[in-house]
């Protein structure tokens, strides 16, 4: 079961994947800076509402530059995620959703970008 299980993370596309992208800040990350324009969105794009606060840091809500696309963000330290789930993007395929990780990530400030540790 556990190979299996194993098996299937591996074999994620980013089209299906459960876990999104990772990201890796240049140095820790204050939270409430961070999210200091996600109320209003206007310098991101991202009007997001947390979720979680300890001991990572979660975010969900909407990218207003791609489509209103529903997006989950997570952040500790140097470190974080994105996620955005799937099932409801139409007309989208793996090169632009790699693009929308990456225009995403950018805005928020990461120095890189992975998925199943292979940079986008």
């Amino acid at each position: 079961m556990e190979t299996k299980l194993i098996d299937v993370f591996v074999d994620q596309t980013l089209m299906d994947s459960l876990t999104g992208v990772e990201l890796q800040f240049s140095e820790n990350i204050d939270p409430d800076q961070f999210a200091a324009d996600f109320q209003t969105g206007e310098k991101s794009g991202l009007w997001l509402i947390e979720t979680e606060s300890s001991p990572i840091h979660r975010w969900k809500g909407v990218d207003m530059k791609n489509n209103w696309i529903l997006i989950l963000i997570g952040i500790s330290e140097d470190w974080g995620y994105i996620t955005i789930p799937t099932a409801n993007i139409q007309n989208i395929d793996e090169k632009k959703l790699r693009d929308i990780y990456c225009d995403i990530g950018k805005r928020i400030g990461a120095t890189s970008i992975t998925f199943n540790g292979v940079y986008l």
